[in-house]
């Protein structure tokens, strides 16, 4: 089976349960490289990709998407700002989850879990979101998800194994489920400890947000 046809697979079970819930699925618009953090687990324990100390005060759990334009707006734009003040100094944790609602992005969530396997998540991450322009709509993308991996320094050969192996296919579903179970209605969605922000919003609101936390 294809990995298109994999993707296909999820998607329509990712759509029912959008509409049972009553979600218009999508990315959601707002006015919102990332630098390296110190030495702590690149993971939880459970296995989801994450930066920062895991006794941070703070913990954002982001719901995102690697084709989504907002998503890549808050990595290129907010996400540095707040991995220097905040996950550098042992305030924040962030915990990445997939919400993918597009077939392409599907797939792109599980180029992300198996670089992840090869302990290249964030780079896979980072590469996704800035290359996304060059992937998204692009018929041969698998090939270009391919060179990625080369270029991040993965085995290009056990990555492609892993794409076409399709178990990453029940992460990704996990993780969309975990989010429509915590109400996400698009993408990017931001739990930061008891506080929602949805959208790419400047850093000045994560700021506003996280010193409200943590002053508690």
């Amino acid at each position: 089976m294809s990995l298109r046809s994999k993707a296909s697979l999820l998607l329509p079970p990712i759509l029912t349960i959008s509409l049972l819930m009553g979600i218009s699925a999508g990315c959601v618009s707002a006015t919102p490289e990332t630098t390296p953090t110190p030495t702590w687990p690149s993971q939880t324990p459970e296995g989801e990709p994450s930066k920062g100390s895991p006794d941070a005060p703070v913990t954002i759990i982001e719901y995102t998407e690697f084709q989504c334009p907002f998503c890549a707006r808050f990595v290129q734009e907010t996400l540095p700002l707040i991995e220097e003040n905040y996950i550098a100094t042992g305030k924040v944790r962030l915990i990445f989850r997939s919400f993918p609602v597009h077939e392409q992005a599907v797939v792109a969530a599980g180029a992300a879990i198996c670089a992840q396997e090869g302990d290249r998540f964030w780079e896979m991450h980072d590469t996704l979101f800035a290359q996304q322009e060059e992937w998204s709509g692009n018929q041969d993308f698998m090939v270009l998800f391919e060179g990625y991996a080369q270029d991040i320094g993965l085995d290009t050969e056990e990555f492609t194994s892993c794409l076409n192996a399709g178990e990453w296919l029940d992460k990704v579903k996990r993780d969309f489920e975990t989010g429509v179970e915590a109400g996400v209605e698009g993408t990017p969605s931001f739990f930061i400890n008891d506080q929602v922000i949805v959208g790419a919003y400047p850093f000045e609101e994560f700021q506003r947000v996280i010193e409200e936390e943590l002053s508690k």
